[in-house]
């Protein structure tokens, strides 16, 4: 599965929800009394490649997977900032630090207030690091 879908596939079952309002609406606070409300969305992950190109060395050479949640800010221009690791499994192998690296290369719709795109909305974007095939090269 390209990285895209599978960054996709766990956007979507996480639902993308908005962490500094769990268990509320998408954006409640950020949309004040809007009418209608759409959370951010996620356009274009990092590629399988992308992926591979940032895997921490030691975990790559143990054949080891890896995921990591990380809480980031959408800006209205569809990229994100203010990421921090939320959760990273296994710990201490350095899945967090190269998830951070690869936020750069998601791109995800801003939060939406009656159609107008709104900054800051925070999402969970989950990275989910599977072993280059052992055939990997990076260029």
């Amino acid at each position: 599965m390209k990285g895209r879908a599978r960054l996709a596939l766990a956007l979507a079952m996480l639902g993308v929800a908005t962490a500094a309002h769990a268990g509320a609406p998408p954006g409640q606070g950020l949309c004040g009394g809007a009418a209608r409300v759409e959370p951010p969305r996620l356009r274009e992950g990092p590629s399988d490649t992308a992926i591979y190109m940032a895997y921490p060395l030691r975990a790559a050479a143990n054949h080891l997977a890896g995921v990591v949640r990380v809480n980031c800010a959408v800006r209205v221009n569809a990229t994100l900032y203010d990421c921090r690791v939320v959760s990273e499994t296994p710990p201490g192998e350095g899945f967090g630090a190269h998830a951070l690296d690869l936020t750069d290369l998601a791109i995800v719709d801003p939060l939406r207030c009656d159609g107008v795109p709104v900054s800051g909305a925070r999402v969970i974007v989950p990275i989910r690091f599977e072993p280059p095939p052992r055939t990997f090269r990076p260029h």
